[in-house]
């Protein structure tokens, strides 16, 4: 029963972060005293509810400082700060700098993930994979805990990429830190998400030189060499990322995908449009059963999520018509 009251007490404070939630709130939601939901708490969780509360809201209101266009006055008050400088207050005591200090300087912040029972990961279980990126400082400690805890799978955030790989011509290949971290992840139960195997971005510059024939080969060994040496420990890769234009219209949508391509990146120019199909082909020959995936961001801009996926019916269509077999690549 006290497991039970916890857990719904715990729910409901992550429900509520953007307001006013507090101990005698909460006590009256479940029916009970609240010194007494206050000595539970304490008890269980070895911290006042009320410090708890506030962590939680300060550490769910960096997400609006770095990534919205509200003022520090509109987000202290939707998290439920009476006025502008008791959030200031607070988040200093909190980080130890202000929320001007983090929008200006971006610093990495410590924060207060959400207590067990309650968690991402089990709230979400028997619905979607709830995922997070890692990197060299989040191997050990306190951040891999929270990894362990609150997340079903994870993926390299730099390792993994085609220049943390292989820097060189000719196939010399560097998997010291990403096996480092795909070993230590997987003998933790948590799955690994690929990313990336094709991109502008993080190539070395030699891989889109010489020839259309040199380049397209460069991909195709690419791709296969590290599939190859992933093969039983990566299932699903993003394959290509990020090939899409911003800023499409409603015209460029409803015309070809091929048109809707940035031409400005080295493949493209490499390759043409040939170089999207070409990777997904490859990685489908190499590995038939992993799940591959096209990323891109911005999706939720109507006419660019239209030209993706008209460029995955296409090359799915086309690959299904060709061989007999399922589908080659899926959306992220």
């Amino acid at each position: 029963m006290r497991n039970n009251i916890l857990e719904g007490v715990l729910t409901e404070i992550e429900n509520n972060l953007r307001g006013d939630i507090n101990a005698d709130a909460l006590a009256d939601e479940f029916s009970l005293s609240s010194v007494h939901l206050q000595r539970l708490f304490k008890q269980e969780y070895k911290q006042p509810i009320g410090a708890y509360i506030r962590s939680r809201k300060l550490s769910a209101s960096i997400g609006d400082l770095l990534y919205s266009g509200l003022n520090v006055q509109d987000i202290a008050l939707e998290y439920g700060f009476s006025y502008e400088q008791a959030y200031i207050l607070s988040f200093r005591r909190e980080f130890g700098f202000t929320p001007g200090d983090l929008r200006r300087n971006r610093q990495l912040v410590k924060t207060t993930p959400p207590l067990q029972p309650y968690g991402q990961k089990s709230v979400y279980k028997n619905d979607f994979l709830v995922g997070n990126i890692i990197n060299e400082k989040y191997m050990d400690g306190y951040y891999f805990n929270v990894v362990k805890n609150h997340f079903d799978i994870i993926t390299p955030e730099n390792s993994l990429k085609p220049v943390s790989l292989t820097s060189s011509r000719g196939g010399a290949y560097n998997w010291v830190y990403a096996d480092q971290m795909v070993n230590r992840t997987l003998e933790n139960g948590i799955p690994v998400h690929g990313h990336v195997l094709v991109w502008h971005d993080w190539t070395p510059a030699w891989m889109t030189q010489g020839t259309r024939t040199e380049a397209e080969d460069n991909l195709k060994n690419y791709i296969t060499d590290v599939l190859t040496h992933y093969h039983g420990r990566i299932h699903c890769w993003d394959v290509v990322n990020e090939a899409m234009r911003d800023g499409l219209s409603a015209a460029d949508a409803a015309g070809d995908w091929k048109k809707c391509l940035r031409t400005d990146v080295p493949w493209y120019r490499a390759l043409g449009a040939s170089y999207i199909e070409t990777a997904f082909r490859t990685a489908r020959e190499t590995d038939p059963d992993i799940t591959l995936y096209y990323n891109d961001y911005c999706l939720v801009f109507p006419h660019k999520a239209e030209a993706v996926w008209k460029m995955i019916n296409d090359i799915n269509n086309r690959y299904k018509k060709e061989t007999g077999q399922d589908e080659t690549l899926s959306k992220d």
